[in-house]
């Protein structure tokens, strides 16, 4: 049996936060803890802090490989940017680079893409994908 957690729960909207909110809560907790609980009770009080300090480990190492904001807009500038033909050579090199054997016609401007350089067309694994020349606005 799979556990998953619901989508709007605390920890899961914890999990797709910023780490350090989940990090100032455990904190707060810890700290509320000790200024308000009788003596006997402190170490528990704090301890109820724990999770969100796991949460906050757990968030902080998804969004450690993450791109920065900068990083994405830069990307979105350069590929915005380019050229058809610079940037279908630049989407098949990574095609190519990820395992992946490619196919292009020029004039249909169409990537035929199979998984580990398959040469059976017939392969179920095999993905096509359309480019149109055009660039959408949002890409401008």
């Amino acid at each position: 049996m799979k556990l998953r957690m619901a989508r709007n729960s605390l920890f899961a909207v914890l999990l797709r936060s910023p780490w350090w909110i989940s990090a100032v809560i455990a904190l707060a907790l810890g700290m509320a803890s000790f200024a308000l609980l009788p003596e006997q009770f402190r170490v528990v009080g704090a301890l109820s802090g724990l999770p969100f300090a796991v949460i906050a480990a757990l968030a902080a190492r998804q969004q450690w490989r993450l791109p920065s904001a900068a990083r994405v807009a830069e990307t979105h500038a350069a590929l915005g940017a380019m050229a058809w033909p610079a940037f279908a050579a630049l989407l098949e090199q990574s095609f190519r680079r990820d395992g992946y054997s490619v196919e292009r016609s020029e004039a249909a401007v169409r990537f035929i893409v199979m998984l580990g350089g398959c040469g059976n067309v017939d392969e179920p694994l095999r993905s096509r994908f359309s480019f149109s020349k055009s660039t959408p606005s949002s890409m401008r």
